[in-house]
């Protein structure tokens, strides 16, 4: 749950910042599988608003699968998604380069969360 509440306070910061908005260019859908808890997914305009939506997308162009504390420590900085991915916390289905896209947003907000 703690992943999904800090999702939306990134949707949150995301949206008021003009040039992070800028980055967020969709439409595009990034569907989030937290091992537990019901699935939830971010959904990303063209003008780049970006709004994360409860329950699961019929075709996200990326999804992202860990355990809460995984996600959490990737949403706040404090643990690099790469390398949580080559040790197999982090699974990526679908796109890569998306999520390396949603990395770099997530990097831009440390300290902000």
């Amino acid at each position: 749950m703690a992943s999904l509440e800090l999702m939306k306070k990134t949707a949150e910061i995301v949206n008021s910042d003009p040039k992070l908005k800028s980055q967020m260019k969709g439409p595009l859908y990034i569907q989030f599988q937290i091992e537990g808890e019901p699935p939830f997914y971010m959904e990303i305009a063209p003008d780049g608003t970006v709004k994360i939506v409860e329950g699961k997308h019929g075709s996200p162009a990326v999804t992202l699968i860990a355990k809460d504390e995984v996600m959490v420590g990737i949403i706040k900085g404090e643990l690099d998604p790469v390398r949580a991915y080559l040790k197999g916390e982090l699974k990526i289905n679908g796109d890569i380069f998306i999520a390396q896209r949603i990395g770099s947003i997530l990097s831009q907000i440390k300290g902000r969360l």
